[in-house]
Order: C-alpha cells, then structure tokens, then sequence
C-alpha cells in the first residue's frame, strides 16, 4: 500500500461506496467526487482539477492575503487561473459572499486556504449556481460539509449550501502550518463525546430523530487521534493525516444528516455567543479553541449531572423574553427568546421526565457512560496538541465566560446539557 491509500485509511472504503451504515444495511453515498492526501501535491494541481472539470476553461482562486503569499499564488499559476480574488482578513458574513459572487463570473472557484475561505466560496457559488473545489491550508471540518457558516444579521448561522467537489490536502503544506491551527482543527473535533450526550438528550427529551452513523465514522479515527496529539505540534504527517480524516468524517456526518446536528450542539453554541457578543473585547481567539474550551465545560457539567448516583431533578421552563431583550436588545434578544420557548418543557414534561429518571436511572446513567469520553483524557489530550485549557488561557474575562456558558442554549432550539 502507498503511502496515499495509507493516508486515506477507512476513507478508501468509504469514497469507493462500499461503507455500509448499520442502521439502514446500505453504503454510504459520498457526494464529494475526489478526496486525495499526499505528501505534496506540486506539478500535479492542474491535473487533479481536469479530471473534475475537463471542459472549464476558467477558473477562480479565492484566497486569504495570509494563505496566497505562503500556497494560493503557486495554485493559481499552476492552473492557469485568471485573476484570482485575495480577501484581506476574510470575515465569513453576506457582505463578503456577495462581494465574491459580483467580482468574478468564473464557471468554477477554488477555494485556497482554511475554514472562513471555504465556507465564503461554498455559500457564494451555491448562490450563483457554480462548481468549487478547495485546496486546504490547514485542517478543519468545514471542507467536507454541504452548510457553511455565515454571520447573518449578527447572528451566526449555519445556512443550507452544497459540498465541495474536490478537497486536495498537501501534507507537506498542512504540517508546516502553525501548531496553534493544528490544535485549533483537534480541538474542534474532541467535542465527538458531549455532541452525542447531547443529541441523546434530545432523542429523549424532544423527540428528534437521532442516527449512530457520524459516531461510527468519528470513532474509525478518534483513538489514533487522541494518542497523536502530542505528535502534532512537531507536524508529523501520519499524525496530520489522521486528524484531516478525521475532519472529514467529521464534515461528511454533517453532509449527509443534512444538519450539524451530529457536530455542534452545546459547546458549538457557546463559541458562537463568544463571536457574537464579545464585541471588541475578542482577543481573536480561533473557533476550534473555543470550541475546546467549551468542550471541556459542557463534558464536566455532563460528568457531574450524569454520573450522579440521583438524578437531575428538572421544572419547567421560565420564560426570560423580558430578561433577554433588556440584555441583548429588541431584535436579538427577541429571537433568543423564541429559540428558548421552542424546546421549554412545562410542568408536565418536567414531572414525568423526573418520574423516567427516577424509575430506571441506573440504565439511563450507563448509557451515557458508554459513550462519554472521559474528561480527563480528554483535557490531557487537548493539552499534548498544545490547545488552549481555560477561557483565561483564551483571553476571555471570567465573568464574560460564565455569561457564555449560562446564555448559550438561547442561540438555537436544540436541546442539551445547558437546558438541563
């Protein structure tokens, strides 16, 4: 086996059809047409996206100011490219998707670089109708979705685009990259265990539908990824090509879920608040170390409420839309307190999941413990890749954390530990 098929690992199966879901007895059907990992990818760019698009004529770089003098000018002439776009400081919001759409009309664009370039150039050519591909800078989950994240109305949302036809990772450029972007991508895939307690919770509290598949996926990696983490600040390129398939799987469950159900729930939402609401006072922490950070959290208050010998004991709901205004504004506030409302539990709900709790909470704790990474291992690993640990350690000021933390779960009608 070369060392290409080695770095693709359990994805040979899958990208060949032949990853079968459990719960249904079918393959899985990638949409993405081509995923490669290579140790270096030069002379072979134009090549990989010929066999993608063998009739365009033009096409597109869309890069960062940062990542085009370091990888994007070198794509852009190995292809051919016409006049690429260079985005100062790219800000994943209307105004830059539409900014991209108007100042090209190239039939396919290629996105060069990371996570806010990627979900700009998907959302910008799902609108317009065009094709793209990405060449990636650094890790990260959003290249293998088909929803890109976009700041809307100063709310971030994660809005219905299209996948990627190609994702190309050249290790040599990805490895090389700085540490604190390794860290940032494992530290937004640790959060495998308190997305899952939390989507349990609501297949139990709300009645959503729940699937085992994205876990099954993450789980092909997630031990080789823990024990790599001290590999990665060093760029060591198995380590690195286990955390870009872990990535992957991480975007594909996303992908064909249609929904981030399987990858962002509690700890995802209190990052979110951090965006939306830390205003200047952000200290340009990355979205993957908050993610951590608040991974961290969301596993302990599980830990403590889960694995409690009695169980939580729950009331109803208490309606905060006067609290929320007052603290967020009419149109803001207004709209978290319409999230909170869609997924209150009134006194009923609250008595008869106390009675359930009550009546089996052995097997309900032991549910939970399978699937529940422990806390430690977590934070032990978090800290070999060289993430951050606290939200002092990401510059936050404690009481504005603890804000987070506390008015997170109005950001979006999903049900989790927070509500609990």
């Amino acid at each position: 086996m070369d060392r290409r098929e080695k770095y693709l690992g359990a994805h040979r199966q899958l990208f060949a059809g032949r990853w079968i879901d459990e719960e249904s007895g079918q393959p899985l059907a990638i949409p993405i047409r081509r995923l490669v990992i290579d140790d270096d990818l030069q002379g072979r760019e134009a090549e990989e996206l010929a066999g993608l698009y063998p009739d365009c004529k033009d096409f597109c770089v869309v890069s960062s100011e940062r990542v085009w003098e370091v990888f994007g000018r070198r794509i852009n002439s190995a292809i051919g490219a016409s006049g690429p776009l260079i985005l100062e400081r790219p800000k994943a919001d209307l105004e830059t998707v539409e900014r991209v759409r108007a100042e090209t009309s190239a039939p396919v664009l290629i996105a060069v670089g990371s996570g806010a370039v990627t979900d700009i150039v998907k959302y910008a050519s799902f609108l317009s109708g065009r094709r793209f591909s990405v060449f990636a800078s650094s890790p990260m989950n959003a290249y293998s979705t088909s929803s890109a994240s976009i700041m809307v109305e100063g709310i971030k949302k994660s809005v219905p685009s299209h996948c990627a036809d190609g994702l190309f990772f050249e290790l040599k450029t990805i490895a090389s990259c700085p540490p604190r972007l390794l860290a940032n991508a494992f530290a937004d895939l640790i959060c495998r265990s308190s997305i899952q307690v939390d989507w349990l919770l609501a297949r139990e509290f709300a009645g959503v539908g729940y699937r085992e598949f994205p876990f099954r996926l993450a789980a092909e990696d997630e031990g080789d990824l823990i024990a790599a983490a001290g590999k990665l600040p060093g760029g060591d390129y198995d380590a690195v090509a286990t955390l870009i398939r872990a990535c992957i799987s991480n975007g594909i469950g996303s992908l064909l879920l249609k929904s981030t159900a399987c990858n962002s729930r509690s700890e995802h939402l209190i990052s979110h608040y951090l965006d939306m609401f830390a205003a200047a006072s952000h200290p340009g922490s990355l979205h993957g170390e908050q993610v951590g950070v608040a991974t961290l959290a969301v596993m302990q208050l599980q830990e403590k409420i889960l694995n409690a010998d009695e169980p939580p004991i729950l009331s109803a709901s208490v309606d905060r839309a006067d609290e929320l205004i007052e603290r967020y504004g009419q149109r803001v506030g207004g709209q978290l307190a319409h999230n909170c409302r869609l997924k209150a539990l009134s006194a009923r709900q609250a008595q008869e999941w106390n009675d359930r709790w009550r009546e089996d909470w052995k097997n309900w704790r032991a549910m939970f413990e399978r699937i529940m990474l422990p806390l430690a291992d977590a934070r032990a690993a978090l800290a070999a890749c060289g993430g951050s640990l606290t939200a002092e350690q990401l510059g936050f000021a404690p009481d504005f954390y603890r804000q987070a933390v506390r008015d997170a779960m109005y950001l979006r009608d999903r049900f989790g530990i927070l509500d609990v």
